[in-house]
């Protein structure tokens, strides 16, 4: 959405407000009670992102795009500095979570582990205790 500047007709104050294009000239109302009009007094701008100037420390070849970029991290194997501590996080959460599901599998409640020592050879491991055939 687009910013518009304002100028009060009675005491020549200024405000600036976003407004979308088609309720540009519908007029504000000033803190003095006078209306404000649009008032061209600074010129349009735009925000642009700007192309990436970089040089890859692997082959030392100069990279111009963000695509360019990515490409190049990819094919070296490189980490970018603000993507470390999420990637590294994220690997530990993994980790965790997988020590965790390996836990889970050879978990028994400690009432089934009772249960199989009354029912089987005395040994807790419910796959001794229990072979298919």
């Amino acid at each position: 959405m687009p910013m518009y500047d304002f100028e009060c007709v009675k005491c020549q104050g200024i405000t600036t407000r976003f407004r979308k294009i088609d309720e540009r000239n519908q007029e504000l109302i000033c803190p003095c009670g006078s209306a404000m009009y649009l008032a061209i007094l600074s010129a349009p701008f735009a925000a642009v992102q700007p192309e990436a100037h970089y040089v890859c420390p692997v082959t030392g070849k100069q990279i111009t795009s963000w695509r360019e970029r990515k490409n190049s991290f990819a094919e070296h194997d490189l980490i970018d500095a603000n993507e470390f501590g999420m990637t590294t996080g994220k690997k530990a959460r993994l980790k965790k979570k997988a020590e965790r599901q390996e836990i889970a599998k050879t978990y028994l409640p400690p009432d089934l582990k009772d249960s199989l020592k009354k029912m089987g050879t005395g040994n807790a491991d419910p796959q001794s205790n229990f072979q298919v055939e």
